[in-house]
């Protein structure tokens, strides 16, 4: 089961709203308009491991396309250092299962848009489609696989090449508190959560 069950759910839920707006927005806009151009929500196959939902392909730009809605602190950052990377590995996962189900992908689109603010302050970032950067993060999935496989019952976490961040309150092992990862889950970056959700709502283990 999940140690991460005290995790703020709002962040998730208005993304989760975002995407169902702008999904009927799109098709709707295609509707009145006699269009086909794009196609929304597209569950994809990067690896036969993996399974993705694509939110936009472009049938006209062959374009793989992702909404992330950000907070004003991750809009900020996007516009000055671009996107993070793992929203580019992952736009790029979605792009290479297009293309095993024969869909021509030549490039890749994030775009950030706001969860307070408006339009005008979305974010767009384009790339072509860079099939490498999927491979990699494939293989650093089974590298980590591999890994915890050949430890068997004996697991040793600080051999995994995992590093917390501040994403890392959103993982379902990060229970916060101090000491090694182990088994009841794992400290991740604390101070970074407790700055971000307040002292008090991390409960140590």
């Amino acid at each position: 089961s999940e140690t991460n069950w005290w995790s703020d759910p709002l962040p998730a839920i208005v993304g989760t709203a975002v995407h169902s707006w702008l999904e009927k927005a799109v098709n709707r806009f295609q509707e009145v308009h006699y269009m086909t151009r794009w196609q929304t929500e597209i569950t994809v196959k990067p690896d036969e491991m993996v399974t993705g939902h694509m939110d936009l392909y472009d049938n006209e730009l062959n374009a793989v396309i992702d909404w992330k809605t950000v907070s004003p602190t991750k809009l900020k950052a996007w516009k000055a250092d671009g996107p993070p990377e793992h929203y580019k590995d992952q736009v790029n996962l979605y792009a290479r299962g297009a293309q095993l189900a024969n869909a021509p992908v030549r490039k890749v689109v994030l775009v950030a848009v706001p969860r307070s603010g408006w339009l005008r302050d979305m974010q767009i970032w384009v790339d072509d489609y860079r099939p490498e950067r999927a491979q990699a993060a494939l293989n650093r999935m089974y590298g980590i696989a591999n890994v915890l496989i050949k430890q068997g019952d004996d697991l040793s976490f600080e051999e995994i090449p995992a590093v917390p961040s501040g994403e890392c309150s959103f993982c379902p092992w990060y229970r916060g508190g101090a000491g090694r990862a182990d088994l009841s889950g794992c400290p991740g970056n604390t101070d970074a959560a407790k700055a971000k959700y307040g002292k008090g709502l991390v409960k140590d283990a």
